[in-house]
């Protein structure tokens, strides 16, 4: 359908003031996120530049929003996100991202018992310090030094040692001045501990004095006696356990026989091996025990080209998480159905269905894919699953064949389903199934539930406890 003049024109004009409002938000000083501005005086800004970003802790807060100079000073109105609160005693410097890095304001919020900034406050700043300005003044300082030597009338080798003088004195003058500036704290604090580490030690020797002069000589002298005694009685202790030692050493006694009979030492060492891989087959054991889990499996099918309802019902045993078991009677019925046109009784084979046929799989899980194989409705045959979505493995497709050996017209054509299910809960699943897909061609539509049993899993456990007593 072609349009129409007038759809063209409003087309384009849409277009048009898409465009013009992207190229006003990327140009202009506009912003889609409220904040606020306050105003910074400096006396230098350093090369700070519009839309520079302003950042506390390293971390950006806002932008430089306009530089311009009032009472020949420079004004840097910043712009802050919302919500971020800045305090009068903050603190705002220019600092750059390396040694000739983009530059950027730094802002120190302030204390935040303090009544906080409103939109159009002004902040005194902390002036830079100019790189070029520190090159000139120690530039102009070494000519006014060379000048100074320069102008000095004394003989060539006086002129060399006042140069030298000077340049160590200044190297000296600037060290000294470094140390006291950067150390003068800790000094401080060095001579506040020592005068407190003083007080305290009178006082120590004061109690020490005290204590000195409770104690009488009579006192004094029953402690040394009672020391003395102590002495013995510790002397004796370690004759008597020297002569043990030696006792057992010679192999007198058990101790000593146990100690020093070989065979005696082998035995004992054989008991605790034999004790030990007992413990870890016992360990290994319950382990399984405890990794066992069975699930009673209810399968309620209802097929599209004859209009029954099957019933399945299993066991599905996992002594692995990787590996499972399954057994059940498939197509339950206590009587065989009728033909719906003639009201004959079906025979066994008829509609290509089983009734009471039985299933015995063993199956494993690699990764998102399941193989497994065995008995499937009384007739060998195998299976293959697939879970497509690594994060969420309740949705798979899955394909089985089996009674290879079945006639249709003369040919040998085997089962084929093919289908797909969703695991609602970790109980309940539905399943929508192509059965037969070479012959009959129906739709199975399934609800699957399956109920998690401890019961069973333990008694099964119990039988690898069993062979253990043995």
């Amino acid at each position: 359908m072609a349009l129409s003049q007038e759809t063209k024109v409003g087309l384009l004009v849409l277009v048009a003031l898409i465009l013009l409002g992207t190229a006003v938000l990327l140009v202009g000083n506009f912003r889609l996120e409220r904040g606020y501005t306050f105003k910074i005086l400096f006396n230098d800004v350093a090369g700070l530049q519009e839309r520079a970003p302003v950042k506390t802790s390293g971390v950006q807060i806002g932008d430089v929003a306009k530089i311009e100079l009032v009472n020949d000073r420079a004004q840097v109105t910043v712009w802050i996100k919302d919500g971020l609160k800045i305090y009068p005693d903050a603190r705002a410097t220019i600092a750059s991202t390396g040694l000739i890095g983009t530059k950027y304001l730094e802002i120190y919020l302030g204390t935040k018992s303090l009544t906080p900034l409103k939109a159009g406050d002004t902040l005194i700043g902390i002036d830079p310090i100019s790189f070029d300005k520190v090159i000139n003044e120690g530039l102009k300082g070494f000519t006014d030094l060379a000048d100074a030597v320069k102008s000095f009338t004394g003989d060539k080798e006086t002129k060399d040692s006042l140069k030298r003088i000077f340049t160590n004195t200044g190297e000296v003058m600037e060290k000294v001045n470094t140390l006291l500036t950067n150390k003068s704290k800790n000094i401080e604090t060095i001579v506040d501990n020592f005068q407190e580490f003083s007080v305290k030690l009178n006082q120590v020797t004061t109690k020490l004095d005290n204590l000195a002069g409770s104690i009488s000589p009579e006192d004094l002298k029953t402690t040394m006696e009672n020391f003395k005694s102590m002495s013995a009685k510790l002397d004796q202790a370690l004759t008597s356990i020297n002569n043990i030692a030696a006792k057992i050493e010679n192999g007198q006694g058990t101790l000593g026989k146990l100690v020093n009979d070989e065979q005696m030492a082998d035995d004992v060492k054989g008991t605790v091996t034999s004790l030990r891989g007992a413990s870890d087959e016992a360990k290994r054991l319950l382990t399984r025990i405890s990794g066992f889990k069975t699930y009673w499996d209810y399968n309620m099918n209802h097929n599209s080209v004859d209009t029954l309802t099957r019933s399945d019902f299993g066991i599905r045993i996992r002594p692995k998480p990787d590996k499972f078991y399954y057994f059940a009677v498939n197509n339950i019925k206590s009587e065989r159905p009728s033909d719906p046109v003639t009201g004959e009784t079906l025979k066994f084979d008829e509609g290509n269905q089983r009734y009471n046929s039985f299933t015995a799989e063993m199956g494993h899980d690699w990764g998102p894919y399941t193989l497994y194989g065995g008995l499937i409705k009384s007739s060998a045959g195998v299976g293959v699953g697939w879970r497509p979505i690594p994060s969420n493995q309740r949705l798979e497709f899955y394909g089985e064949t089996f009674r290879f050996d079945r006639k249709v017209n003369g040919t040998n054509k085997a089962w084929v389903n093919a289908g797909a299910s969703y695991k609602f809960t970790d109980w309940l699943s539905l399943k929508v199934n192509y059965e037969d897909a070479l012959e009959q061609k129906a739709v199975n539509a399934t609800m699957n539930i399956s109920i998690e049993d401890d019961d069973i899993a333990y008694f099964l456990g119990l039988g690898g406890l069993s062979s253990l007593a043995k």
